[in-house]
């Protein structure tokens, strides 16, 4: 019989080697159903790794297992910020309808101690579908919300980052100021597109 620590440990290596496997997540639950919402040692919980592996079938198993869609790491990160900063769009998109349309909204609309909110993450994977898929939550109108967030906005991220396929999808639903809005460097969207290299991303932004 397996402690409370060896069993946690059991549920993460069930999710991070050799792929999730799901029916031995699904044993270690039986054993100890707490562990779908418990606190694990690094501060995330198992729907934390879940979200980070991209493990959809994991996911649906915390869930229905009453793993908690708002539990915060040591970072204020829930498990739908985490999804999207790897890039996990069927996750975020479990993660956002495990959640009532007011707790969904609060979790858009608040930030992590680096001031970033689930858009700012979904801005940094790299893919425009985290991005798209928050926006259709209303995830661009929560962020003029938060009073935590970063003056580098998702815009920002985008531009950075050449993710021009995202910028139509923001600058549609971001207030009119956000095009010109300052990043820490004083550098609007479109400067810092331009700046590093990205010429379709500038050029979203111009449309």
């Amino acid at each position: 019989v397996l402690d409370g620590r060896a069993m946690a440990a059991a549920a993460v290596s069930a999710l991070t080697e050799h792929g999730p496997d799901v029916p031995r997540l699904e044993a270690v639950l039986a054993q100890n159903p707490k562990l779908a919402a418990a606190e694990l040692p690094s501060g995330q919980t198992l729907l934390h790794v879940a979200a980070a592996v991209g493990a959809e079938g994991a996911v649906s198993t915390l869930l229905a297992w009453h793993g908690d869609p708002l539990a915060f790491d040591r970072a204020r990160r829930a498990p739908l910020a985490v999804a999207c900063a790897h890039g996990h769009v069927a996750c975020a998109e479990m993660l956002m309808d495990a959640l009532d349309a007011k707790r969904l909204d609060i979790l858009l609309a608040m930030a992590d101690e680096g001031g970033w909110t689930p858009l700012h993450h979904a801005a940094c994977s790299g893919a425009a579908g985290p991005v798209r898929a928050l926006c259709a939550r209303g995830a661009a109108e929560a962020l003029d919300r938060c009073r935590e967030a970063s003056v580098t906005t998702p815009l920002h991220i985008c531009a950075s980052n050449g993710l021009d396929t995202a910028i139509p999808e923001l600058a549609a639903r971001l207030p009119p100021e956000a095009l010109d809005a300052r990043d820490l460097g004083g550098r609007p969207p479109l400067v810092l597109a331009a700046t590093e290299g990205h010429a379709r991303a500038a050029r979203a932004l111009l449309a």
